[in-house]
């Protein structure tokens, strides 16, 4: 199929807050909400949002809100997305408010050969009761003009990268900021076997540290953590 024909356009017809439940996308769509807020999908505290299970999806313009999956009264992993595929998900202008999962308050990605790029974002407010308050990465996360604030777990608030498939995973963080983010244990950004690099990046009131790591082998230019 065109690139044309893929494409979902939330713009054409939905403005407004939607509580859907769950939506499974298995599939390479662009979608597209409106940039002034208008569009904004709501887990209602009950649900996850998206769970992506192929394809390369992309996001624009959005607000994804109160995820909360459950089930048989236990928090489950990416409370506002999980994503299971090895494919490339790119989510630009779109913000992660109030989420709750067990691993990855907000996101939560098992796909280790994939990528996940998050850009011109926020990231607040989130909650993870295990680990990685705003996203949780067995593969490469890129994070580009990205504000991660507020955000809670035992450890990784911000971001938990770990090498659990047998792969080793890789963050880049440029032109964001890291504020304000709480952990039990670890620190902010938690790494697992896993390597870094980030550049004109400012960290600042993230509890106990901004960075924890094992066997990390970084490269840092910008910042001294």
């Amino acid at each position: 199929r065109s690139r044309r024909q893929r494409q979902m356009c939330i713009r054409d017809r939905y403005k407004g807050t939607y509580q859907a439940g769950e939506t499974t996308i298995a599939d390479t769509l662009i979608i597209t909400g409106y940039a002034d807020g208008g569009t904004v999908l709501d887990g209602g505290g009950s649900s996850r949002v998206l769970n992506i299970s192929a394809g390369s999806p992309c996001f624009y313009d959005m607000e994804i809100i109160n995820g909360a999956p459950t089930s048989s009264g236990y928090t489950e992993d990416g409370g506002a997305v999980a994503i299971s595929g090895n494919g490339s998900v790119l989510f630009d202008n779109v913000d992660f408010t109030d989420n709750v999962g067990y691993f990855g308050g907000a996101i939560y990605s098992t796909g280790s050969t994939g990528s996940l790029t998050i850009s011109n974002s926020s990231l607040s407010g989130n909650e993870a009761t295990g680990l990685g308050g705003a996203i949780y990465s067995y593969g490469d996360v890129t994070l580009s003009g990205v504000n991660l604030q507020d955000n809670t777990a035992g450890g990784g608030a911000a971001v938990r990268l770990f090498d659990g498939y047998g792969v080793t995973p890789h963050l880049s963080i440029s032109d964001s900021t890291v504020y304000d983010n709480a952990n039990s244990y670890w620190g902010s950004i938690a790494l697992s076997n896993a390597t870094m690099t980030t550049s004109n990046v400012d960290f600042d009131g993230n509890t106990p540290v901004a960075v924890s790591y094992t066997h990390l082998r970084a490269h840092e230019t910008g910042r001294n953590l």
